[in-house]
This record gives C-alpha cells, structure tokens and sequence, in this order.
C-alpha cells in the first residue's frame, strides 16, 4: 500500500509531465467589455470539481450579480468561470471566495485527520 508522500510524489511528476507539453498559464483573468464589472477566469486543468466549488461560493456573496462556469470541451482540461459584481471589486471577491475555500478546506482536512488518529488510537 502507498503512503501519502509517494501519491504526492507522483501528482509532482504527473504536473511535471504535464506542464512540459503545455506552456500555458494555469490561470488567466480577463476582463469582459459586454458586460460591466465582470471577469472571465480561464484555468487549465481544472473540471467541474472546481468550477462548481467556486460558483457556489461566489453566488453567496451578495455583492455577486451572476456567477458560471462551463467546461468547452470534455476532452479538454480547461474551465471558464464568468463572474459579474455589483461594484468593481471582481479581483477582491475573487480572492475572498479562494480564502473561504481553502479555509473550508484546511477544516475538513483537521477533522478528518483526528478521526484517524482517534481511530488508531
């Protein structure tokens, strides 16, 4: 059986491998003209898992008029998430809603790992 720190090795080769033949940013912003106050963020590499995560989040925030995503092509790891905000502050929404992920996140990462070792125990 694996250990944790030979999975993390292989993700490491893996993204290597994969960045090789791909020169391309993992995240780009770019800021639409049809629409006032709003982004549209292209990340490569990514799926629905994410996308769905961070349109759920950004709908909770009220100063957030619309928020979606869509994946072109299922072939294709890329995602494009639209996001329209009520002021002009999409670049700071943005970052507020990666924090309360990753908060979210490092949580249910404590609790599962004390159930492990309460479970060991």
């Amino acid at each position: 059986m694996a250990n944790r720190e030979d999975f993390r090795q292989k993700f490491r080769e893996l993204d290597a491998v994969v960045n090789q033949g791909n020169k391309k940013e993992k995240m780009q912003i770019v800021t639409n003209e049809k629409m006032i106050n709003s982004k549209t963020i292209h990340m490569n590499l990514e799926d629905h898992t994410i996308g769905n995560l961070m349109r759920m989040h950004l709908l909770k925030n009220k100063e957030v008029k619309f928020a979606g995503y869509k994946v072109p092509h299922p072939l294709e790891p890329k995602l494009e998430l639209k996001v329209q905000t009520v002021k002009d502050n999409t670049n700071q929404i943005l970052i507020d809603t990666l924090d309360t992920i990753m908060r979210q996140v490092e949580t249910i990462q404590d609790s599962f790992l004390q159930q492990v070792r309460q479970w060991e125990n």
